[in-house]
C-alpha cells in the first residue's frame, strides 16, 4: 500500500487550510491544525526538481488559530513563523507571516498589541512593494485603515468590531462579513455577539441603527 511522504501530506494540508479558512469551515480548520502539530519546527515543502514551498509549519498553525479566534495561540505561532522566515530568507512568506501577525494583534488588542501590529506592518510593507505582492500590499493598507483614530478612540468597540458593525449595517450576513475580512464565519459571529454584549443591544437591527449614528460615541 502506498503511503504518502510527510512532505506531500504537509503540502496537501496547507492547501486544504487555504481553502477551509476563507470558507469558514471550522471543523476542517481544527482537524488540519491538529495534524500539523507534530511537525512544529519544520517547513511545508515537497517535490523533486521544481518543488512546493509554503513556509514554516507555524505559519499554517498560526493562521488556523487566528481563523478560529484563538488569538493568543495565533500570535505565538505567527511570531515564530516570522523568525523562521527571516532566518531562511523566505521573504514572501515573511511578509505573509507579518501581515497575519499584525491582523491577529489588532484583533486581540491587549496592551501594546497595536504598536506591535504597526511595527509588523511597517516591516512587511516595504518588502511587499519590492516583491510585487499586490494583494498583501492591499491588506496592509486595509489593516492600517482599521487602526484607532481620534474619531474611534472613545468607542466601546475595538477597531475590528467597529468595522464589523458597519458591515452589519450594510446588511451583510456573518458569512459575508467573514469573507470581507478574511476570517471564518464563526469568528464573524463572535464579533457580532461581542458587539451586542458591549453595547447592550438585542439584535443586528439595533447594531445597524447604532452604526448609522456616531460609532465613536461613549
Amino acid at each position: 500500500m502506498w503511503s504518502p511522504s510527510a512532505g506531500l501530506r504537509l503540502s496537501c494540508w496547507a492547501h486544504g487550510l487555504a481553502v477551509a479558512i476563507p470558507l469558514g469551515r471550522a471543523g476542517d480548520i481544527e482537524l488540519l491544525a491538529a495534524r500539523f502539530e507534530s511537525f512544529r519546527g519544520q517547513h511545508v515543502a515537497n517535490g523533486a526538481g521544481p518543488g512546493v514551498y509554503m513556509g514554516p509549519v507555524e505559519l499554517q498553525i498560526g493562521q488556523a488559530h487566528a481563523a478560529l479566534g484563538q488569538l493568543d495561540a495565533a500570535v505565538t505561532d505567527l511570531e515564530a513563523a516570522v523568525l523562521a522566515c527571516d532566518a531562511n530568507g523566505a521573504r514572501g512568506y515573511a511578509v505573509q507571516a507579518r501581515v497575519e501577525l499584525a491582523d491577529a494583534l489588532a484583533r486581540r488588542l491587549v496592551p501594546g498589541d497595536l504598536e506591535r501590529a504597526q511595527v509588523a506592518l511597517d516591516a512587511a510593507a516595504g518588502e511587499a512593494g519590492q516583491l510585487g505582492m499586490i494583494p498583501f500590499s492591499e491588506r496592509i493598507r486595509q489593516l492600517r485603515a482599521r487602526q484607532p483614530t481620534a474619531d474611534t478612540a472613545g468607542s466601546p468597540l475595538s477597531p475590528r468590531e467597529l468595522e464589523v458593525a458597519q458591515l452589519v449595517a450594510r446588511g451583510l450576513t456573518n458569512k459575508q462579513i467573514g469573507q470581507a475580512l478574511y476570517v471564518s464565519e464563526r469568528t464573524a459571529e463572535n464579533h457580532v455577539q461581542h458587539i451586542l454584549t458591549k453595547l447592550g443591544l438585542r439584535n443586528r437591527s439595533q447594531i445597524a441603527v447604532w452604526a448609522s449614528g456616531d460609532p465613536g460615541r461613549d
